[in-house]
């Protein structure tokens, strides 16, 4: 059952924690409607704001726009609509800590805030600190569109995706073994004509809150893959939660991101096994 914004605080007293969760990476993005005025001559001087926390530089291709549209009748294709953006208007520009585990990254339409494993000793800092974060820089760098005259900052969507790299343990060694990881593939089920898959993935969306008036989606993919380091298999388990803001401030933006990291860590434990749980020590 995923989770509204009415329902969350009865949802976080019971709300699933991992003392070793295999998170690789977190992000939470804010949406907005295009900012025309924002050139690329800005970025250098939005740099100064940022430098001494990101120190490094980095350009890309923008993202494209993104928007959860929901009908009444189901959709056998995805629901996401996309308006593309003219690569040569301005980059997407990355703003990257020391260390390489934090970053910002801003375009014309998107403010957004990554955590990511670099080393496999960097510890996952948690939602609320990612969180800390991009209220902070974001709060800068609105006062910057201020100080500038660039435009007005409208919120459309928000998202929170969070990037999970399951490695092989005492519970699972190969990836035929997939029903020790995922609940949809329990070891129960059992075709009748068929052996144990030798790949699986698997790909789902749920609506978050009331299916007949949602706030947004939860989407799910989860596939095999490889690590690069010893070729050893892993699962690669994505998770996104994408809807819009629950008010024009950035307190009603934040509020959605609440709601989809609970969405999705809820999510995760429901669609993983206990076996892995106590892998990851939940609630330990």
């Amino acid at each position: 059952m995923t989770i509204a914004a009415k329902s969350l605080a009865s949802a976080l007293s019971d709300f699933p924690k991992f003392a070793n969760a295999p998170v690789s990476e977190v992000a939470l993005s804010l949406q907005f409607d295009p900012l025309p005025g924002l050139q690329i001559h800005h970025f250098g001087l939005l740099w100064a704001k940022f430098r001494d926390r990101f120190p490094k530089v980095e350009s890309h291709p923008p993202i494209e726009r993104t928007i959860e549209a929901f009908n009444r009748d189901p959709q056998l294709v995805p629901t996401v609509t996309f308006e593309l953006v003219n690569p040569f208007m301005t980059p997407r520009v990355w703003f990257v800590n020391q260390t390489g585990t934090e970053l910002l990254q801003v375009q014309r339409d998107r403010f957004i805030v990554n955590w990511r494993r670099i080393k496999s000793e960097d510890k996952y800092p948690h939602y609320e600190y990612v969180r800390e974060i991009l209220e902070r820089e974001y709060k800068l760098f609105a006062s910057f569109i201020g100080e500038h005259k660039i435009g007005e900052i409208r919120f459309n969507q928000c998202e929170v995706t969070y990037i999970n790299q399951i490695q092989t343990c005492p519970v699972w060694q190969k990836h035929s073994q997939v029903g020790r990881v995922l609940n949809v593939m329990a070891p129960e089920f059992k075709e009748e004509n068929l052996p144990t898959p030798e790949l699986f993935r698997f790909s789902a969306q749920y609506f978050m809150g009331d299916p007949n008036a949602p706030i947004g989606r939860l989407h799910l993919e989860f596939q095999p893959g490889f690590k690069a380091s010893d070729r050893k298999p892993i699962f690669a388990m994505n998770l996104v939660a994408r809807g819009k803001p629950m008010g024009d401030s950035l307190a009603g933006a934040i509020a959605f991101l609440d709601v989809g990291r609970a969405n999705i860590v809820c999510g995760f434990r429901d669609l993983t096994t206990p076996e892995m749980h106590k892998e990851w020590g939940l609630n330990v």
